[in-house]
């Protein structure tokens, strides 16, 4: 992965990009590592304290969803992310 992936697909701009990869880095999250193809391109690469990070955001997400379903149906959960998307297709009009 590269910088450019994450500003595109969390929407950054390059100036929030790079102050937020340079924090991972600082924060021993990930390293960049050149390519040889091209010397300007560092590629983003997660560290084992990421990577146990991760597993306890996906456990915690995974909780707090159940939480939040809890006595609501499948048909009902259904229902509501229509209506949201239909609500964020309005707003792009």
């Amino acid at each position: 992965m590269f910088q450019k992936d994450l500003e595109e697909e969390f929407g950054l701009r390059a100036p929030s990009a790079s102050i937020l990869v340079k924090k991972m880095e600082d924060d021993g999250l990930i390293t960049r590592a050149s390519v040889s193809y091209d010397g300007r391109l560092k590629k983003i690469i997660p560290s084992e304290k990421a990577r146990t990070y991760h597993d306890q955001v996906v456990s915690d997400v995974e909780s707090l969803e159940s939480s939040l379903v809890e006595g609501i149906s499948k048909e009902e959960q259904q229902q509501w992310l229509a209506i949201t998307k239909k609500m964020i297709e309005n707003l792009k009009k």
